[in-house]
Order: structure tokens, then sequence, then C-alpha cells
């Protein structure tokens, strides 16, 4: 049975004010295999920022504002009845058939 570690040699160990701690040279391999740092692509940043704020442009411009949103509720809300129902008739198929092929697998 392996022997529980000495904890008052790691809190001494730890509580030492020491500058550099031996690592037999693992910080230095670490850092040497970090790779170099590269430029930034100033020009890719531009474009791409360019295109999305013409987009954010295009997209701020092409939202109706909040008069139209509210003049066009009441025909929002008037469905044809036939839609509607063709509309539940196709999700309770979906339905049905999702359960068709749930119980499929599990035979």
């Amino acid at each position: 049975m392996a022997t529980p570690p000495d904890h008052d040699r790691l809190d001494e160990l730890l509580r030492e004010d020491l500058a550099y701690i031996d690592d037999a040279g693992f910080t230095a391999l670490v850092v040497s295999r970090l790779p170099s740092p590269t430029r930034i692509n100033w020009t890719r940043r531009l474009i791409l920022g360019a295109t999305a704020a013409c987009g954010i442009g295009v997209a701020y411009s092409s939202t109706p504002t909040v008069p139209d949103l509210l003049h066009s509720l009441p025909t929002a809300f008037s469905v044809n009845q036939t839609l509607l129902l063709e509309g539940f008739a196709a999700v309770v198929a979906l339905f049905i058939a999702t359960c068709f092929v749930v119980v499929g697998r599990e035979k």
C-alpha cells in the first residue's frame, strides 16, 4: 500500500521563497517549441470588418419599423382555415411517422 505524501514537507517547500525551481530544462524546452508570433493580417481584418458592417447595415435597413409591425398584426393573425387545417394534418402525419420509426427501431 502506498504511503501518503508528507504534507508538512510540501507545505515547507511551498512556503520557501525560491526565485527558480529546477525543472531539468523542461520550461526551456516548452518555450523553444512554441510557435513564433505571426504578423497580424490587417487587410483580412479590414475586409471582414467592412463586410460585417455592410451586413449589419443591410439587416438594419431591411427590418420593418414598429408602426409597420403594428399595422401588419391584424392581417398576420387572420389565417385561412383550410391552410391551418392542412398544416395541422401535416404535423400530425409527421408525428405518426416518427412514432412508427421509433417503434420500429425498438423491435
